[in-house]
């Protein structure tokens, strides 16, 4: 699957530049001696769904029948009682901030008119469970993608030998979002949000697709301290190809970072990041020297609360639950969702990042939804007790 944008070596110069972007730079902040403590949480809330899997449809006909297929899979994990449970979760945890993935907008569209008759809106579906369950937030900062529109064939009558969009019942549209939601005792200032230079696209029966991913940013200010909290998702690593966009988005992330930093606050990172603290190195085919979006975390002077913690506290895992959110026990092996902290540059004494506590969240069999017991997401949530120095 090819970028959308650029020649990979061009950024070479960018992954050799790493070390610069992490030079310190910061400006003068809050004066006050004081550790200041927030608690955040990353959270993916899943399609309910592989739309992947339509990309590599080998025509029309299989396209709009894998389409339909997806989006019956998509209704199948109503997202109506994931978001009851996920809010349930979210309020008994109580964080100030809240980062979500796949915040997305799913339309069923007549073909010939192109008039909507299906809307879910996963934000508002979530926002709304919350306030049911007494636990008000609000959005702060949130960034949308650009559509993938897709027809599909609900009854089969594409004749592969003849290929028509005749053939399609109706349109399925997607829209994904990252958002930052806060508590609403919390006051979030500040937003920012931008969608990566370099995204994952395949050509398709139907069209080209683009897969854009990006980050959300906002300042938080908990208990009088203002911190500057960002969401993002990066690219899968399922192929060479997936894992070079995820390392340019990593790249990208980090440099971002570095600018946002120049306001001297503490900065807390939530997401899904499709990789995880396993040693070696990254193939991304012939884009070389490569790095996982972990491994650019961790060398642009983050912590990662999971391993800041106890390192007894368990693995950690938060990936994945199966296609369709039923199977019996939990079926997590991976550790791709991650918090991460770093403290401003020129802090008073004492380690940048201390008093950590993280939990892993939607796990066991107490979270599933009801009527139907899915799993809230195929993704577990991370929520993490974090205590950060002040700048100087």
């Amino acid at each position: 699957m090819p970028l959308s944008s650029g020649r990979i070596p061009a950024r070479l110069a960018l992954l050799l530049a790493l070390t610069a972007f992490l030079a310190p730079a910061w400006a003068a902040g809050d004066d006050a001696q004081r550790a200041g403590q927030i608690r955040a949480m990353t959270q993916n809330l899943y399609i309910g769904a592989e739309v992947l899997s339509i990309a590599g449809a080998p025509g029309l006909c299989e396209l709009m029948v894998a389409a339909d297929a997806a989006v019956e899979q998509v209704l199948a994990n109503d997202f109506s009682q994931r978001a009851e449970a996920l809010a349930r979760l979210i309020a008994a945890e109580s964080p100030e901030v809240v980062g979500l993935q796949e915040v997305f907008q799913v339309i069923l569209s007549d073909p010939q008119t192109l008039t909507p008759f299906h809307f879910d809106d996963y934000l508002g579906m979530l926002l709304g469970a919350l306030g049911k369950e007494g636990a008000n937030y609000y959005t702060a900062q949130s960034r949308m993608s650009a559509p993938i529109a897709v027809p599909a064939d609900s009854d089969g009558d594409c004749d592969p030998q003849n290929p028509d969009l005749a053939a399609a019942d109706y349109f399925g549209t997607i829209v994904d979002r990252d958002v930052i939601i806060c508590r609403e005792d919390v006051a979030c200032a500040d937003g920012a949000a931008a969608n990566f230079q370099f995204n994952a696209s395949a050509n398709t029966p139907g069209g080209p697709i683009v897969i854009e991913r990006g980050w959300v940013a906002t300042v938080a200010t908990v208990k009088g301290r203002a911190y500057r909290v960002v969401n993002t998702h990066l690219e899968v690593n399922g192929s060479a190809s997936f894992r070079t966009v995820q390392s340019l988005q990593a790249l990208e992330l980090g440099a971002t970072l570095e600018a946002l930093s120049a306001d001297g606050r503490p900065q807390v990172v939530l997401g899904d990041f499709n990789s995880d603290d396993s040693p070696g190195p990254v193939d991304c085919g012939g884009f070389q020297p490569c790095f996982s979006g972990y491994e650019i975390m961790a060398a642009a002077g983050f912590s990662d609360a999971w391993l800041a913690q106890n390192r007894n506290a368990g693995d950690g895992f938060t990936c994945c639950q199966d296609v369709d959110l039923r199977n019996a026990g939990s079926a997590h092996g991976e550790r791709i969702d991650q918090v991460w902290a770093r403290g401003s540059v020129d802090h008073f004494g004492g380690p940048e990042v201390r008093g950590v506590r993280a939990r892993v969240l939607g796990a066991e069999q107490a979270d599933r939804s009801e009527p139907d017991g899915l799993w809230p997401s195929d993704h577990a949530g991370v929520s993490a007790d974090l205590v950060l120095r002040p700048p100087r």
